[in-house]
């Protein structure tokens, strides 16, 4: 049930969000294709819409009809779609120790072994 309800919901958001919206003309691109055909009883339906989208279909009539067609005109439409999450996390506490001196010092303890018995000693405190 939920998953039914979320593709309605989804269709209903596409259907107004894009151009989606133009299939719900198709009935009547087939009611004004039917329509041509009864003029020209030749027309295929690949020719009507190479007419009807690429070229002219050589009657001024019925413009109003054609504009009317699906995908025939853009209806640019800006939509902003904000979604806000809300997480609840709370950083884990780090307690730093603080050094009794405000400087670092070096301590001859913290040079490893591997630097002393090298060749190449880092110089001395």
């Amino acid at each position: 049930m939920k998953k039914r309800a979320a593709y309605i919901f989804l269709a209903i958001y596409l259907i107004g969000a894009t151009e989606l919206h133009q299939l719900l003309k198709m009935p009547l691109l087939l009611e004004h294709y039917n329509e041509h055909k009864l003029d020209n009883g030749n027309l295929s339906l690949i020719s009507f819409i190479y007419q009807h989208y690429l070229g002219d279909d050589g009657n001024a009539n019925d413009d109003q009809k054609d504009q009317n067609l699906p995908f025939k005109s853009a209806h640019f439409q800006m939509q902003n779609t904000v979604v806000f999450f809300v997480f609840k996390y709370e950083l884990p506490k780090i307690i730093v120790p603080q050094n009794q001196s405000g400087w670092p010092v070096m301590q001859s303890y913290s040079l490893s072994t591997i630097a002393l018995d090298a060749l190449f000693r880092p110089p001395k405190v």
